[in-house]
């Protein structure tokens, strides 16, 4: 009876693993996808002369990027809030509609928000998200 018990539990804890395994956003590399959460910004990349100038932040505030799956994003400055629509599609990003408020913004609040209405294309790498302004500019993002 043990041995019939074994040969059904074996096989079943086997599926359990493969099907546990394959679960979520994580496709063995580390890597997310672009409505997977929240983008916390760390900096400004210029790719031409290979630099990166950190995000001023202040008193525990950030710069933020939420992509959801229907089609709409929202962001945050340190003051301020704003959202939209956005398209992705192979790498290519359109983001659409943007509104909200730009009150007294403070440090890189404004680079920030210009920064994501000329977004044009993005690449994801681990938990790190480049999102490019220009040909030899983007924000680097991190879970």
């Amino acid at each position: 009876m043990k041995r019939l018990s074994l040969l059904l539990v074996l096989p079943l804890c086997l599926v359990a693993a493969m099907l546990l395994g394959s679960c979520g956003s994580d496709d063995g590399d580390g890597s997310v996808s672009l409505t997977d959460g929240m983008w916390r910004l760390e900096g400004f990349c210029n790719q031409q002369d290979n630099t990166f100038v950190a995000a001023e932040v202040h008193d525990g505030g950030g710069y933020f990027l939420t992509f959801k799956d229907n089609g709409t994003f929202t962001g945050r400055t340190h003051v301020n809030t704003f959202q939209g629509r956005y398209e992705a599609v192979d790498g290519s990003i359109s983001l659409h509609d943007l509104t909200g408020t730009m009150v007294m913004e403070r440090y890189d609040g404004e680079k920030f928000t210009e920064a994501v209405s000329k977004a044009t294309k993005f690449r994801i790498e681990g938990s790190r998200l480049q999102l490019y302004y220009d040909e030899q500019h983007y924000m680097l993002f991190k879970k």
